[in-house]
């Protein structure tokens, strides 16, 4: 079920659609990076995709700092297990009655201000990093909190999985901030 929901999320996030110029020789050696990664912690590699970065928050995050932030590292569950997520990289943790997702993409702010899937948006500032809170049209139990970086953005979100089981006095937003706040560090900067 959870898988399901992960891949329905992925599909109603962001659509990818660009491609990588390969004649450029900074995107060649990205490119290699991104294989190379990819192959030494055993993802798939897309030569096609344009996220050609050496980074997925199942590898960079550790467990050390998802069990500080109160989910558990040993149920993460990675985009690429079962379906390609062209443009992004995807990972997933068990709360107490929610799950806690990392998303990094290609994809900027600026796009996702004008994603019609996306609203209620409001500007945050957390440890510092000025970032946008919003939610997604058909998911009115989630909460999700996007920064921009390097490659383009980073969402932290926080969605419902067993109703009536999320800590007491919580909300999708706040449990989102805290995440944010606690991973930051391990999370991809500007």
């Amino acid at each position: 079920m959870r898988r399901m929901a992960i891949a329905l999320t992925a599909a109603l996030m962001l659509t990818a659609g660009c491609v990588s110029d390969t004649d450029d020789p900074a995107a060649s050696l990205e490119a290699e990076e991104a294989r190379e990664y990819s192959e030494r912690h055993g993802f798939p590699y897309y030569e096609n995709d344009p996220y050609q970065e050496p980074y997925h928050p199942c590898i960079e995050i550790p467990d050390d700092a998802l069990i500080a932030t109160g989910v558990d590292p040993e149920t993460a569950f990675a985009d690429t297990s079962e379906v390609p997520s062209p443009g992004w990289r995807i990972c997933s943790w068990d709360g107490t009655g929610y799950a806690l997702s990392v998303y990094t993409m290609v994809r900027t702010l600026d796009e996702l201000y004008t994603h019609p899937m996306y609203h209620q948006f409001r500007d945050v500032t957390i440890n510092g990093r000025e970032g946008v809170e919003f939610h997604v049209i058909r998911d009115p139990e989630a909460c999700t909190i996007a920064f921009p970086a390097a490659m383009g953005m980073t969402f932290v979100r926080t969605s419902l999985v067993l109703a009536n089981r999320m800590p007491p006095g919580s909300t999708f937003c706040a449990l989102a901030a805290q995440h944010a706040a606690d991973l930051d560090p391990h999370l991809p900067q500007l």
